[in-house]
């Protein structure tokens, strides 16, 4: 009757050790989920930041080769239409970069987002771990002194 109870122990410490094992491997993968996550936000914002600084230089350029040509037609260019086209284009263009810039600050939130979920999801995966590994072992006290 002993030799079955502690058969009966082991092969629950097994199985806790199994589940265990398994919950770190997962913890594990949720780690590392969350670091790729952390790593695009990072990417994100310096994507925002790279494509709004050339959509700034193409305003400049835009707004430059207006006011050449304007210049070359002969055209006043701090007032009336030249003034208005050339005040116009650089708005428009002003609002492409501020998109750019809001479109990278909501993907990089997403992705920090997703890494915080990811490393609570690590947590929890230890956590069951832990009772995998305990509820065998009361089940076997359990039925070993029943």
């Amino acid at each position: 009757m002993c030799l079955m109870g502690g058969m009966g122990i082991i092969g629950a410490l097994i199985s806790g050790l199994g589940s265990m094992m398994g919950a770190m491997a997962q913890a594990n993968a949720y780690k590392q989920q969350a670091a790729l996550h952390r790593r695009q936000a990072q990417a994100e914002r310096q994507k925002g930041a790279y494509e709004s600084q050339r959509n700034e230089r193409k305003i400049k350029r835009a707004t430059g080769s207006q006011r050449a040509a304007f210049a070359a037609s002969g055209l006043q260019l701090d007032s009336g239409t030249a003034l208005d086209v050339m005040s116009d284009t650089a708005a428009e263009m002003d609002l492409d970069t501020q998109a750019i810039r809001y479109g990278s600050v909501l993907r990089s939130g997403n992705e920090e987002m997703s890494a915080r979920i990811a490393k609570s999801n690590a947590s929890a995966a230890m956590i069951g771990g832990v009772a995998g590994f305990i509820s065998p072992m009361i089940s076997a006290m359990g039925s070993g002194f029943g």
